[in-house]
């Protein structure tokens, strides 16, 4: 890796750092709306969720070197060079350091690079090892300390398992659109495949080779988790039902109900963002689907009372059982964004019992582990409308294998008499 390039890449990464302190953005959208280069997403984007997996050690770390508060823009500097001289493989040490008191001079002058210089060479003399060891357990374990006391509570015989998991990079994962890989595909990718009901899921220790192939570009495959697939399995759509995805960017469970219905199904896909439903629509058409793509306010110009048998509600929720492929989000859990999230979850919920058949179901979903945002808000809502059921429901927690998700089936009982 050439200076320039490792200087850039610091750059994006400081940048994306700011943007995910910020309560107005995190580093999906970050990456979504600044890196189109997948080259530069990945390098920056490893950096970044590597930084979250140790934000504990590597700010404790700092902290004991850096006797005054030093401004925030310095601050993000120090965490990316430390993260890449403590858990990246693509930069030398000696390179790491460098490369960010150079930056440093550059753009904050000649006393912030030796201040960096001076930081970053010391942090090098580390034990780490015997650093961690004299942390405290909470410290120790890399999570916030209100997500620590919060598992604790709610997830007691499992917090080990949670904690072990942010140690460590979720697998890389993804789904062959339609049929099952070939062999020859298999091989040119490394890919392994995972056992998971309805769908061919996959692994592999080199997605480079997938990148550098044509199947992501074809719509051969799609890139998501075995758990995803939780609900669109659930759901058991049938082609003669008329299926709604009411919150369907971008696209990933609506591309299975798609598979699953095939193309006489009557399916459609509803977003409140017009720029992510324009994600969902390229990556139908991508694959051949011809559904329609709508946002929330189109739909409802257009509906004219149209009721649906089958409702999947991919509510947006606290990604909590997604940390281990995006560990910032334990960065912004709070219980008040947990009490905002399970309003929103109710209102559509709600929303979707107001379109539904008479003996129609909804599908509820979330990428959570809350009890908050799945089994309590379900309860919750059957409690004020009692013409609906639950039929199942399944908890996913994280694990080696898959990201943890829930789902429940919610049967809509006629009314007497009809």
């Amino acid at each position: 890796m050439n200076n320039q390039t490792a200087e850039k890449i610091l750059g994006c990464a400081i940048d994306g750092l700011a943007a995910a302190e910020s309560d107005y953005s995190n580093i999906d959208d970050y990456l979504d709306s600044r890196l189109a280069e997948p080259g530069l997403r990945r390098s920056v984007s490893s950096i970044l969720f590597e930084y979250y997996r140790h934000k504990n050690i590597v700010d404790s770390l700092l902290n004991s070197l850096i006797k005054k508060p030093c401004k925030s823009p310095l601050r993000y500097l120090l965490c990316v060079a430390a993260t890449q001289m403590l858990y990246q493989d693509g930069i030398a040490s000696a390179s790491a350091v460098n490369v960010a008191v150079s930056a440093a001079k550059k753009h904050f002058g000649q006393h912030s690079g030796n201040f960096v210089n001076g930081v970053l060479r010391n942090l090098d003399r580390i034990d780490v090892n015997v650093f961690c060891g004299n942390l405290d357990s909470v410290q120790a374990s890399n999570l916030p300390s209100a997500i620590y006391r919060h598992w604790q509570k709610i997830h007691p015989d499992y917090l080990d398992t949670l904690i072990d998991l942010l140690k460590r990079r979720a697998p890389f994962t993804f789904r062959a659109c339609g049929a099952a890989l070939s062999e020859s595909e298999s091989a040119s990718v490394e890919a392994v495949p995972i056992s998971a009901p309805g769908f061919y899921f996959y692994l592999t220790n080199n997605p480079g080779l997938l990148f550098k192939s044509n199947m992501l570009a074809d719509g051969r495959i799609y890139i998501q988790d075995p758990a995803t697939a939780l609900a669109p399995v659930m759901s058991a759509p049938l082609p003669t039902e008329k299926i709604i995805d009411l919150c369907a960017a971008p696209g990933g469970k609506t591309l299975m109900l798609a598979e699953l219905i095939g193309e006489d199904g009557n399916l459609i896909a509803v977003d409140r963002s017009e720029i992510r439903q324009k994600i969902t629509a390229q990556n139908l058409l991508l694959r051949g689907h011809q559904f329609p793509v709508i946002t929330t306010l189109e739909f409802e110009q257009q509906r004219n009372e149209e009721r649906f048998d089958l409702i999947l509600v991919d509510a947006p929720c606290s990604n909590t059982g997604v940390f281990h492929r995006r560990p910032d989000v334990l960065w912004r859990f709070s219980p008040k964004k947990l009490n905002e999230l399970v309003k929103i979850q109710m209102l559509l919920l709600k929303y979707a019992a107001g379109i539904i058949t008479p003996s129609g179901r909804i599908v509820y979903s979330t990428c959570s582990i809350e009890p908050a945002e799945n089994h309590t808000l379900v309860a919750e809502f059957i409690k004020t409308n009692p013409e609906f059921n639950l039929n199942s429901e399944t908890q996913l927690m994280p694990c080696s294998e898959n990201d943890g998700a829930y789902a429940a089936v919610l049967k809509r009982e006629p009314a007497s008499g009809m």
